[in-house]
């Protein structure tokens, strides 16, 4: 248990089998290794029974990245004209490459406005849960064509997340992640975007000419063969909520903390 500031996957000798086992050099000679990985994605998602996510048909251009951040970057570009907003706990990621000449504003400091661009993460990254004025800025952000970015990428160690899509037309990205799932996935550095049109931006052009990790991409198709998005809550959760009881800890909808005097604390390697 620490009240560090990185969180890493649960330590699971299962997982390294796993990723030994996978001979992901083959992948490099794959020229078909994204075919199908859409289809298998979205069902991926939609076989949640902790979390729902309504409306992923609307958002079928799948785009791969460079982790999770260059999806981040792609929208900063994308909308550099406009004022970034996030609220002061967000990943710090998000104060680092905005404090770089990029017009930004915490949201606890000033609502919405119409020329303003929103991040946030789902379920919140420093909370564990979905942020509780979510829905009530999104609504802001609708009636204001104020574009929006979700971030999806605690999902697979995440429960109760659940929005339906179809009710958000300024939602413009929706970035995810297998870095927090799988104990030594966090080193593929593999990102997947959602949007509900190409782009053609950096991360589009790329993808277009085959320059993705077919490695990385490779072992995505496997993790979602093999473990189930509900993965983590369904092998760790009577262990999580003894740990939590035990330690004094509030728990969360992330299995990989808990609180503690409003401070988030770690406990993945203890579980």
């Amino acid at each position: 248990m620490n009240n560090g500031s990185g969180l890493q996957p649960i330590p699971n000798l299962v997982h390294e089998i796993f990723f030994k086992n996978i001979n992901a050099s083959n992948f490099l000679y794959d020229d078909n290794v994204t075919d199908g990985f859409y289809e298998l994605f979205v069902n991926w998602l939609e076989s949640s029974v902790h979390n729902e996510i309504k409306g992923l048909n609307n958002f079928n251009v799948l785009k791969f990245s460079s982790g999770s951040v260059q999806i981040f970057d792609h929208f900063y570009i994308k909308h550099h004209k406009r004022r970034f907003r996030f609220f002061k706990e967000e990943f710090m990621y998000h104060k680092a490459v905005s404090k770089h000449t990029l017009d930004h504003e915490y949201m606890q400091n000033d609502s919405i406005k119409s020329n303003d661009a929103f991040l946030i993460s789902m379920p919140f990254t420093r909370k564990g849960f979905i942020h509780p004025e979510l829905f009530e800025v999104l609504n802001q952000c609708e009636k204001l064509n104020v574009p929006v970015l979700l971030d999806f990428c605690h999902l697979p160690v995440s429960k109760n997340v659940h929005i339906d899509l179809n009710e958000y037309d300024c939602i413009d990205t929706l970035a995810f992640s297998f870095s927090k799932m799988l104990w030594g996935a966090e080193h593929l550095r593999i990102g997947i975007r959602l949007q509900k049109i190409d782009e053609d931006d950096g991360i589009d052009v790329f993808n277009s000419v085959g320059m993705i990790n077919r490695m990385s991409v490779g072992i995505a198709k496997e993790i979602l063969k093999f473990f189930e998005l509900d993965y983590n809550w369904n092998t760790y959760e009577k262990r999580y909520n003894e740990f939590c009881l035990s330690n004094n800890l509030d728990r969360t909808d992330n299995i990989l903390y808990g609180m503690k005097n409003n401070e988030r604390v770690i406990v993945a390697g203890s579980l």
